[in-house]
């Protein structure tokens, strides 16, 4: 029976996956709908990291354990503006612009290698999930970002699972923490742009990071994570 047949109930894929000598165990995620579900392997690691006890927003970007980039932020802003840059020579590949808005996420990230934008935005507030979409007609992809409790979250693209990963709850003399997975082909650098905007949009940053910080994570959810990492 194809995937598409399936009607009723959890289609679940199975993921093995290992990164430098990191073995994560056995991961069972439900697709969001009973739309098709590929088998895939993630195989990308990344890592991202704010900087301890900066001014204004200040992360390192590590893929595969190897620094590729730096996210700088200016303090005095009323709208937050994110510039991802290369570690090596500053070229800025990436940024993300907040909209104005009230409670719902409303963001723009522009790749600068491409010059295509994604609006990045609220689907659920009360079931933290969010849209991101391309405002190029020439990209039709749909990508949606869910956060489950115990800090996890899952990105999928077109119905497919393409990433998932954890933020630490707690860190000391440093800001948030970022680990994912996701395939080697898709395009990470909007993935990290992701990142951003849910850590902007939540407010766990402040301008000034502390020297201790806790999330609390959320509770509802779109769809279900139903193992650990």
């Amino acid at each position: 029976m194809r995937v598409s047949e399936v009607l009723l109930g959890e289609l679940i894929t199975n993921l093995y996956l290992y990164s430098n000598q990191r073995q994560f165990q056995l991961v069972s995620i439900p697709a969001p709908t009973c739309g098709p579900l590929k088998a895939i392997i993630l195989t990308m690691y990344i890592h991202i990291s704010q900087k301890e006890i900066s001014f204004g927003q200040k992360y390192m970007v590590s893929i595969d354990d190897k620094t590729k980039y730096i996210i700088d932020s200016p303090v005095a802003e009323i709208f937050d503006d994110y510039f991802v840059k290369n570690f090596k020579d500053d070229e800025i590949v990436l940024t993300v612009h907040e909209k104005p808005r009230l409670f719902n996420a409303k963001y723009i990230i522009t790749n600068r290698l491409t010059n295509i934008d994604y609006d990045f935005s609220t689907k659920s507030y009360w079931l933290n999930s969010y849209f991101c979409l391309s405002s190029n007609s020439s990209d039709n992809n749909k990508y949606e970002f869910f956060e489950h409790p115990k800090l996890r979250f899952t990105i999928y693209k077109n119905d497919y699972l393409i990433a998932y990963g954890r933020r630490d709850r707690f860190t000391a003399f440093q800001g948030d923490e970022y680990y994912f997975k996701l395939t080697d082909n898709e395009d990470y650098l909007l993935l990290v742009g992701m990142i951003i905007c849910i850590d902007d949009y939540k407010g766990s940053n402040n301008k000034v990071t502390s020297l201790l910080n806790y999330n609390y994570g959320v509770v509802n959810q779109e769809i279900k994570y139903t193992e650990d990492l």
